[in-house]
């Protein structure tokens, strides 16, 4: 299901996938009248790129939720201008 979020507090993780560096994000968000992690992973390197700290913005991707026991996964997303 596509799912768009306003993103404004984060964290940035880099990871080494394929030897090559991978950002994505991990936030709180509140959704459906719970508080949740939400981690984001995104398809394009140029989005990545826009990942800076205190910079606020919307994402949209397929959202994938396993449960209210388990966070939530934003993967393919985008950044919305």
């Amino acid at each position: 299901m596509n799912e768009t979020f306003f993103i404004s507090d984060f964290i940035i993780h880099t990871t080494l996938a394929d030897g090559l560096p991978y950002r994505y994000l991990e936030t709180s968000i509140e959704y459906h009248g719970q508080v949740r992690r939400l981690t984001v992973f995104f398809n394009n390197k140029s989005d990545r790129a826009k990942l800076e700290l205190g910079k606020k913005f919307t994402v949209s991707g397929m959202l994938q939720d396993d449960g209210e026991l388990y966070g939530l996964i934003l993967n393919g997303a985008t950044i919305e201008e």
